[in-house]
């Protein structure tokens, strides 16, 4: 991650507290039985309402700003330890306010060992990022070979499809998933197309040393780079038409696209650096490789290659995961149940 990637993000969080008051301006003279908070510092304002209307306060947090991710590899605080000091900073003067809330809850065990650790809270581990299983029923593959064919020139015949879709960002390791690609057995490689979906936006520098590296690898005729917005219906596409989906960052809170894959009834290979990973069974809802492993991914990729078997039944157990555990009618009546347990 660059340096004006990483102070745009500092600029973020400064303007979220600048205008914390107007926030608290818009709520203030509504009523309400409880607050639910996204943002990563949402709780800010609402913890005010809360000190003038007593009304509980539940945050759902995904990316905590705290020093959990400290001692891992490729983070933030560990490229710039300047930055950890701010973040040391900001934790603490945090730690009696988060203390104030009344339920927070995680996406994963892990997290939660982490967070309560640290702040010395009792957090609920209750993912709550999911799927609208309907939308991924329709068939939107047409409507993906046109915009391939429009915008990045290729024509989808007789390939294997692998994708990949989430912002350029380096935690995201499109490295490991490049050199796996080129790992693969000449055989293998050449009905192979690695498609990668997402915004550079988020880092480009991260994005340029994706490109430069796809052409020192000389695969260039291998991989497809697709950085524009889709539509719905034409990531829906992109996921129908792929033959497998990758998903191997070093670092990654949860991770909604392998579930959105699932949808799909397709094969997904995850990392074990992906939150979500702690909810899939291993050969059974998906594939778990160790993150930063290109040859375990390689080793996997041929394995999905070389059985439509596998891929199917993976496919098919995913998708039965994804639509019955992680679908937003069962999030929001567990949800309801917790917000009326709370506010009773």
């Amino acid at each position: 991650m660059s340096v004006t990637t990483l102070m745009s993000r500092v600029q973020a969080a400064v303007d979220y507290y600048i205008r914390t008051p107007n926030i608290f301006t818009l709520m203030k003279d509504s009523e309400y039985d409880l607050i639910f908070t996204g943002e990563s510092c949402a709780y800010v304002p609402a913890l005010k309402y809360k000190k003038i209307h007593n009304t509980p306060v539940v945050w759902s947090v995904f990316d905590p700003i705290t020093l959990v991710d400290k001692a891992k590899p490729g983070s933030l605080v560990g490229k710039y330890p300047w930055f950890g000091k701010v973040l040391e900073l900001h934790s603490n003067i945090d730690k009696k306010n988060i203390q104030k809330i009344d339920k927070v809850i995680v996406p994963t065990h892990k997290m939660k060992k982490e967070l309560d650790a640290f702040y010395g809270i009792e957090s609920l581990v209750f993912p709550t990022a999911g799927i609208h299983a309907e939308q991924y029923f329709t068939d939107h593959r047409e409507l993906a070979k046109k915009r391939l064919v429009r915008d990045c020139n290729f024509a989808p015949k007789n390939n294997f499809i692998i994708l990949v879709h989430a912002h350029f960002q380096p935690h995201r390791r499109y490295e490991d998933i490049i050199d796996a690609v080129a790992l693969l057995s000449p055989a293998r490689r050449a009905k192979v197309k690695l498609l990668i979906s997402g915004n550079p936006n988020f880092d480009l520098p991260y994005y340029t040393s994706i490109e430069k590296k796809i052409k020192e690898l000389d695969l260039e005729e291998t991989i497809i780079i697709d950085p524009k917005y889709k539509s719905p219906e034409e990531l829906v596409g992109y996921y129908q038409l792929s033959d497998v989906f990758v998903f191997v960052p070093i670092e990654q809170t949860w991770g909604l696209a392998p579930f959105e894959a699932m949808a799909c009834q397709k094969p997904v290979i995850l990392s074990t650096g992906a939150g979500c990973a702690e909810v899939v069974k291993n050969e059974h809802d998906a594939l778990i490789v160790p993150a930063m492993n290109p040859q375990e991914l390689a080793t996997s990729l041929e394995k999905l290659i070389g059985s439509s078997k596998i891929r199917r039944q993976l496919g098919k157990n995913g998708y039965q995961l994804a639509v019955s555990h992680f679908n937003y009618p069962k999030i929001a009546t567990q949800l309801t149940q917790l917000f009326k347990k709370l506010s009773a």
